[in-house]
């Protein structure tokens, strides 16, 4: 309906209609439908001018969302710069400074950069505290979500459960949607079953309900987390696999759409290395369409957890030092894990303790990996616990 009335005003009002196909570019993208938000971003951009004005950066933002969703991330990455300048200079006088926190804090985590986002957001979330409740939720999303990619999960964890009840009672479904799929992700790293499964459920009835096919395979990607971090590889790749043979013949990527790193690690854990090596260039590959500095840091994991024995340390080397400009607390955990394990694989022991004590792994709540756990999912949960997880020894700022 959005692209329809776009097409009919378009000559009457060009910044309206502009604005209406900006808009409809979500709902493409959460219906698989990337091609046409990809069309409908780039006919919004050519109707205005860059001028600065909120249609102008209405545009360049729902233009840097298509791109990337394509797979074409530096594209992206160009415009989201533009976007950002434009945001912190708060230079669009007609709308809220509301709005302008809220799009700074998602311009933010798109590049990479989900911890200045999340503060940004926080700032969002105060200034709707004295608006009301209706933008409120909006701006919890943008805490949530960053706190999760940053793998900040103590803060994403508050900030979704008090989103969550109050998109619920706002009948906002679509935010119900994007909090239930930070909680799921969160539950699924941290092993934490039955809240896993139960969120799983309802959002993914909620995405057939309403067609969101990019959503039932973010859950898919979740669940295939969670059965990894459990130790069943086996289960784990059933759900990845299906995740991404769908999410390849879509053409859509997004590192929270991601099945392509915990399938590589699963046919590893299966001792199927040769298939997780012919995996591995699709693997980064699609992970590179998604965010430039996060793809170059998992895509060096991914080769380190597949080489030879006499080059794995060069690429988790790499991978880590790739890792600072990611802003993924959670994604260098993993690294750190799997490095150490591969060290004290190797007899390397002394070695393999600087990274399985590595000084990132510092707990912040009272949550903690269910009862049954194997090896595995408690190797998963000392990760976790440098995001947020496990008993805690002293307060965190």
């Amino acid at each position: 309906m959005l692209l329809e009335g776009g097409a009919l005003v378009e000559r009457v009002d060009p910044a309206l209609a502009a604005t209406l196909l900006g808009d409809a570019v979500e709902p493409c993208f959460y219906g698989g439908r990337v091609e046409d938000g990809l069309a409908a971003a780039r006919r919004a951009r050519a109707l205005v001018p860059r001028d600065g004005t909120f249609v102008d950066a209405h545009a360049d933002y729902w233009l840097a969302r298509a791109l990337a969703a394509a797979g074409r991330s530096e594209e992206a990455a160009e415009l989201y710069g533009r976007l950002l300048e434009i945001l912190e200079a708060e230079a669009v006088p007609e709308v809220s400074r509301r709005w302008v926190l809220v799009l700074r804090s998602i311009v933010l985590g798109m590049l990479d950069r989900p911890t200045d986002g999340y503060t940004v957001g926080r700032d969002a979330v105060t200034l709707s505290r004295e608006e009301g409740p209706t933008g409120l939720a909006s701006a919890l999303a943008q805490v949530s979500w960053n706190g999760a990619r940053a793998g900040r999960w103590h803060r994403a964890v508050s900030a979704a459960t008090e989103g969550l009840a109050l998109a619920r009672e706002l009948a906002q479904t679509i935010h119900v949607v994007d909090f239930l799929c930070d909680l799921t992700r969160i539950e699924a790293g941290r092993g934490e079953v039955e809240a896993c499964q139960t969120h799983a459920v309802e959002v993914d009835e909620l995405a057939k309900r309403h067609g969101l096919v990019i959503v039932e395979e973010q859950t898919r990607t979740s669940l295939g987390l969670l059965e990894l971090g459990l130790g069943r590889p086996e289960h784990a790749l059933f759900h990845l696999e299906a995740a991404a043979r769908r999410l390849a013949s879509l053409g859509f990527h997004d590192r929270d759409v991601a099945p392509e790193p915990e399938l590589v690690e699963a046919l590893i854990r299966l001792g199927r290395v040769e298939e997780a090596r012919a995996a591995l260039d699709s693997a980064v590959e699609r992970v590179g369409g998604a965010s430039p500095a996060w793809r170059a840091a998992v895509g060096a994991r991914l080769r380190g957890l597949v080489a030879d024995e006499d080059a794995f340390e060069d690429e988790f080397r790499r991978a880590l030092s790739l890792h600072d400009g990611a802003d993924d607390a959670f994604a260098r955990a993993r690294t750190e894990l799997a490095f150490g394990e591969r060290l004290r694989r190797a007899g390397r022991r002394r070695d393999a303790r600087v990274q399985l004590r590595a000084p990132r792994w510092r707990p912040s709540t009272s949550s903690r990996p269910g009862r049954g756990s194997s090896g595995r999912a408690q190797s998963y949960g000392r990760a976790a616990r440098r995001c947020g997880s496990g008993r805690r020894t002293r307060p965190r700022s």
